[in-house]
């Protein structure tokens, strides 16, 4: 009997044991969440409230577990997905199930960046805690497509762990299988313009681009409806132009078809006139040269011809060689004169109204071959082209500023102009300080002027510097111009110094800046205490307290009430009877016997006196109030005699 009862139990204590072994197994290797607080769960809007008890599970501090799973099994029987294999166009439903009653898991995507998916799979999610008996929720079919491949899904719930509010999460990569719709791209690997068109010399190169999961492998070609060619790439004859043309991409699950597109002949662009020799001839140029009077205004024309139509594009290079594009009014194809189908004429209007204007001029004709690829004429000489020297008088282009050095106590004024030709020899450029002429390179006082130096890219243009070193409070109140001339003309610019360096770059302030934030918080603190006085005064209140009046209130209100009696017991008196008038004068007012009140009740049962003083004339205030005429008529009225009570009321 012994044996058979010890095999029996070891046979059910093996039993147990790999049954709780096997369980705790597979969570272990498969979904095993750990809490990460720090782990982000898509969008805004998918973060629960800690306080629903639907999604919180509250009073547990041991994390949850987790498991992304295919079938709905309590956690010790799920095997947690490390990745999820779907295909396009739809995903399998999932579910998330824990350990936990109380808790409600969620789905979310962790490298989407898609809000509009997160809430979509928030929408398709359902509680199925009730029907399993365990924390569990669905994620029906949602749209997927290739864009999700290699994304993390995530499942995340909440609860109370002993540092505070935490979340578990456990991720499975999806594995999406899908094939793109093919694109044709050119030799450069651009696709056609507007999708569907592209201009080349034949032959002419296209590929195939597909993308997809697995990888696509078969490539064909279709003209005009009809398999031709396989191969990735094709070469096209000029027998090809203009017909129709496809790929088709396949994997070992789909297979697709590209749009439509077609390829035209290129004819390259070429300029075929401009008008820039005979602008250079005109009166807006001074006779040969490049020097143009400010204020004038110039229209440059390039034509050009090339198939399809070409795109004029006006260019301008400075001085320094930067370019950039040219600040005019573009016109093409002007009213005047014949344009056949493949040529263009572009007009370019500039003003000569500053000195950055003046620099290189030209144009290019490009024809676009594809998407982002240009082809431009190649016949470009030295001749095609214009340089526009700009001359006038002086013009400041930028306001003066300052750099101040507080550390070192002094400052640096910069004026910057622009004069072509350049200002006079002599005294073209000169400073003036309360008067007093300062020329580049001689000093005045705490004022040192420096050389004016070219600037690089627009070499009419200057930089001119007063130095003021040592930097004292009355230098700043001193009146500060400078004067440029050259022959088309004169230009004086007065600086405010004190504002200059005040609104420099500087962050101190002088002394007559702090002098007059203090004087302003001084007034307004007089003005506070004025203001303060005055309400303390107006309602006697604190040091304006009026002791004599308020005795003097206090003894009219105990001569009103000589029994103190509060008002409000006043209303309750009986109202006197009303008697025909009398003969005695107005003043002459019944006044009653005066009134002693017992200081004890009368009672079989002795009290405190002051309690039941208190208490008696509160009961018979209504009856022993002597009554006056003082507010009623005497001629409509009479009082009668006062009898006192003939008992107390107890």
């Amino acid at each position: 009997m012994y044996p058979l009862i010890s095999s029996s139990s070891l046979l059910l204590l093996l039993a147990f044991i790999g049954i709780f072994y096997t369980g705790a197994a597979q969570f272990q290797v498969w979904g095993q969440g750990t809490p990460n607080s720090a782990l982000p769960l898509g969008t805004a809007n998918q973060q629960p409230n800690h306080g629903d008890p639907s999604i919180r599970g509250f009073g547990s501090t041991v994390a949850p577990k987790l498991a992304i799973t295919l079938d709905l099994l309590p956690i010790g029987r799920a095997m947690h997905l490390q990745r999820i294999s779907w295909r396009t166009p739809f995903s399998t439903p999932l579910y998330c199930v824990s350990d936990q009653s109380g808790v409600r898991p969620m789905f979310s995507c962790l490298d989407c960046n898609s809000t509009e998916f997160n809430n979509l799979l928030q929408a398709k999610s359902l509680d199925k805690s009730t029907v399993a008996e365990f924390a569990a929720t669905w994620l029906d079919s949602v749209p997927i497509n290739g864009s999700m491949h290699g994304k993390r899904l995530v499942c995340s719930v909440y609860y109370d762990s002993p540092s505070g509010p935490s979340n578990v999460s456990v991720m499975s990569v999806m594995d999406v299988q899908f094939l793109d719709e093919p694109t044709i791209v050119d030799e450069k690997y651009h696709p056609a313009l507007n999708g569907n068109k592209f201009f080349s010399n034949f032959p002419s190169t296209l590929h195939c681009k597909a993308i997809g999961n697995p990888p696509p492998t078969q490539f064909s070609w279709f003209i005009e409806g009809s398999r031709l060619f396989d191969g990735p790439m094709i070469a096209l004859g000029i027998d090809h132009r203009l017909k129709s043309i496809q790929c088709q991409a396949m994997n070992t699950l789909y297979e697709k078809m590209s749009k439509v597109v077609v390829v035209d002949k290129l004819s390259y662009p070429q300029l075929s006139g401009h008008n820039f020799q005979s602008i250079k001839t005109s009166s807006v140029f001074e006779p040969g040269s490049n020097r143009a009077r400010m204020g004038q205004q110039i229209t440059l024309l390039c034509k050009a011809t090339g198939y399809p139509l070409p795109k004029m594009f006006w260019y301008h290079k400075t001085a320094d060689g930067t370019v950039k594009n040219a600040t005019c009014e573009q016109t093409a194809s002007p009213t005047s004169g014949h344009t056949s189908a493949d040529e263009i004429v572009s007009a370019c209007s500039i003003s000569l109204d500053t000195y950055f204007k003046s620099g290189f001029y030209w144009c290019a004709a490009c024809i676009a071959k594809s998407a982002n690829d240009w082809a431009c004429n190649r016949n470009h000489g030295t001749n095609d082209g214009i340089q526009v020297d700009i001359v006038g008088p002086p013009l400041v282009y930028y306001e003066p500023v300052t750099e101040e050095k507080v550390d070192a106590n002094e400052a640096r004024i910069i004026a910057q102009f622009c004069s072509d030709p350049t200002p006079n020899s002599n005294d073209g450029f000169q400073w003036t300080i309360d008067g007093q002429r300062l020329l580049p390179g001689e000093r005045l006082g705490s004022f040192t002027a420096e050389m004016p130096h070219r600037n690089s890219t627009y070499p009419a243009c200057y930089n001119a510097g007063l130095m003021i070193s040592p930097l004292t409070e009355s230098d700043k109140k001193k009146f500060v111009e400078y004067r440029i001339q050259n022959e088309h003309g004169e230009l004086k610019k007065a600086i405010n110094l004190a504002a200059l360096i005040g609104n420099g770059n500087s962050s101190a302030y002088s002394e007559g800046d702090i002098g007059l934030a203090v004087g302003i918080a001084i007034a307004v603190l007089v003005l506070i205490l004025i203001l303060l006085t005055l309400f303390l005064w107006w309602r006697r209140i604190a040091c304006f307290t009026n002791s004599k009046a308020k005795q003097a209130k206090v003894s009219k209100q105990q001569k009103k009430y000589p029994i103190n009696i509060v008002p409000e017991v006043m209303r309750q008196a009986p109202k006197p009877e009303r008697l025909p008038p009398v003969s005695a004068p107005h003043n002459d007012l019944y006044k009653p016997e005066p009134i002693v009140y017992p200081t004890q009740h009368p009672g079989s049962q002795t009290r405190e006196g002051l309690n039941y003083a208190e208490l008696d004339l509160v009961k018979d205030a209504a009856a022993r109030r002597p009554i006056t005429t003082s507010n009623l008529p005497v001629e409509y009225s009479r009082l009668q005699p006062y009898k006192p009570p003939t008992s107390s009321i107890v």
